[in-house]
Protein backbone atom coordinates (compact mmCIF):
# COMPACT_ATOMS: atom_id res chain seq x y z
CA UNK A 1 0.00 0.00 0.00
CA UNK A 2 1.29 3.46 -0.28
CA UNK A 3 1.38 5.85 2.11
CA UNK A 4 -2.11 8.13 2.03
CA UNK A 5 -4.32 5.18 0.00
CA UNK A 6 -6.35 3.34 1.98
CA UNK A 7 -7.47 -0.01 1.24
CA UNK A 8 -10.64 -2.10 3.46
CA UNK A 9 -9.05 -5.08 5.61
CA UNK A 10 -10.33 -8.04 4.15
CA UNK A 11 -10.33 -9.85 7.20
CA UNK A 12 -11.76 -7.34 10.61
CA UNK A 13 -10.86 -8.88 14.15
CA UNK A 14 -14.08 -10.67 15.95
CA UNK A 15 -16.37 -10.94 12.99
CA UNK A 16 -18.82 -12.97 13.36
CA UNK A 17 -21.07 -14.41 10.00
CA UNK A 18 -24.63 -12.78 10.57
CA UNK A 19 -24.12 -10.01 13.10
CA UNK A 20 -25.91 -7.32 11.16
CA UNK A 21 -24.43 -4.37 13.46
CA UNK A 22 -21.09 -5.08 13.44
CA UNK A 23 -21.00 -5.05 9.48
CA UNK A 24 -22.67 -1.92 9.32
CA UNK A 25 -19.68 -0.55 11.78
CA UNK A 26 -17.07 -2.23 9.59
CA UNK A 27 -19.00 -0.40 6.13
CA UNK A 28 -18.81 2.90 7.95
CA UNK A 29 -15.72 2.68 9.57
CA UNK A 30 -14.17 1.51 5.52
CA UNK A 31 -16.62 4.23 3.98
CA UNK A 32 -14.96 7.36 6.00
CA UNK A 33 -11.32 5.60 5.83
CA UNK A 34 -11.76 6.04 2.41
CA UNK A 35 -13.44 9.96 2.56
CA UNK A 36 -10.37 10.51 5.04
CA UNK A 37 -7.90 8.75 2.05
CA UNK A 38 -9.37 11.15 -0.36
CA UNK A 39 -9.00 14.26 1.95
CA UNK A 40 -5.50 13.94 2.56
CA UNK A 41 -4.78 13.17 -1.37
CA UNK A 42 -6.73 16.44 -1.95
CA UNK A 43 -5.18 18.42 0.86
CA UNK A 44 -2.27 16.95 1.87
CA UNK A 45 -2.86 16.16 5.96
CA UNK A 46 -6.01 14.28 7.75
CA UNK A 47 -6.66 17.00 9.90
CA UNK A 48 -10.26 17.62 9.36
CA UNK A 49 -12.30 20.05 10.87
CA UNK A 50 -15.80 20.39 11.32
CA UNK A 51 -15.86 24.25 10.74
CA UNK A 52 -16.01 23.10 7.17
CA UNK A 53 -19.58 22.51 5.93
CA UNK A 54 -18.71 20.21 2.92
CA UNK A 55 -16.14 18.35 5.73
CA UNK A 56 -18.42 18.32 8.96
CA UNK A 57 -19.25 14.97 8.87
CA UNK A 58 -15.51 13.32 8.34
CA UNK A 59 -14.42 16.11 10.78
CA UNK A 60 -16.57 14.57 13.29
CA UNK A 61 -15.39 11.16 12.62
CA UNK A 62 -11.50 12.60 13.24
CA UNK A 63 -12.78 13.87 16.24
CA UNK A 64 -14.51 11.09 17.19
CA UNK A 65 -11.26 8.86 16.42
CA UNK A 66 -8.99 11.26 18.63
CA UNK A 67 -11.52 11.09 21.50
CA UNK A 68 -11.34 7.07 21.47
CA UNK A 69 -7.81 7.57 21.34
CA UNK A 70 -7.47 9.58 24.61
CA UNK A 71 -10.11 7.65 26.06
CA UNK A 72 -8.17 3.77 25.31
CA UNK A 73 -5.02 5.69 26.63
CA UNK A 74 -6.56 6.90 29.57
CA UNK A 75 -7.95 3.42 30.72
CA UNK A 76 -5.32 1.81 29.92
CA UNK A 77 -2.52 3.98 32.14
CA UNK A 78 -5.77 3.53 35.01
CA UNK A 79 -7.20 6.73 35.05
CA UNK A 80 -10.75 7.53 34.20
CA UNK A 81 -12.85 6.83 37.51
CA UNK A 82 -15.60 8.72 36.15
CA UNK A 83 -19.30 8.06 36.28
CA UNK A 84 -18.37 8.39 32.34
CA UNK A 85 -16.24 4.81 32.35
CA UNK A 86 -19.36 3.04 30.28
CA UNK A 87 -19.24 5.46 27.60
CA UNK A 88 -15.40 5.48 27.84
CA UNK A 89 -15.27 1.98 26.99
CA UNK A 90 -17.37 2.17 23.86
CA UNK A 91 -15.40 5.29 22.37
CA UNK A 92 -12.28 3.15 23.46
CA UNK A 93 -13.77 -0.08 21.50
CA UNK A 94 -14.73 1.84 18.48
CA UNK A 95 -11.11 2.58 18.03
CA UNK A 96 -9.10 -0.98 18.09
CA UNK A 97 -5.72 -1.53 17.52
CA UNK A 98 -6.00 -2.73 13.88
CA UNK A 99 -7.97 0.82 13.24
CA UNK A 100 -5.09 2.73 14.88
CA UNK A 101 -2.92 1.20 12.53
CA UNK A 102 -5.04 1.89 9.46
CA UNK A 103 -4.98 5.61 10.59
CA UNK A 104 -1.08 5.32 11.25
CA UNK A 105 -0.61 4.15 7.60
CA UNK A 106 -2.84 7.53 6.79
CA UNK A 107 -0.32 9.61 8.34
CA UNK A 108 -2.99 10.07 11.21
CA UNK A 109 -2.17 12.67 13.93
CA UNK A 110 -3.75 11.33 16.72
CA UNK A 111 -3.05 13.72 19.48
CA UNK A 112 -4.20 16.94 17.58
CA UNK A 113 -5.99 18.69 19.82
CA UNK A 114 -9.36 17.76 20.04
CA UNK A 115 -11.05 20.98 18.73
CA UNK A 116 -8.08 21.82 16.24
CA UNK A 117 -9.39 24.80 13.87
CA UNK A 118 -6.66 24.88 11.06
CA UNK A 119 -4.43 21.67 9.55
CA UNK A 120 -0.78 21.30 10.97
CA UNK A 121 0.65 22.23 7.48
Amino acid sequence: LDEGSYEPQQHHPHHHQGDHQEDEEINKWDAKMKELSAYKEAHGHTNVTTRTDNNSELGAFVNRVRQSYYQKNNMEEGGNESDEEEDNEKMSCFLTDDRMQELGRLGFIFSASLNNDKPNN
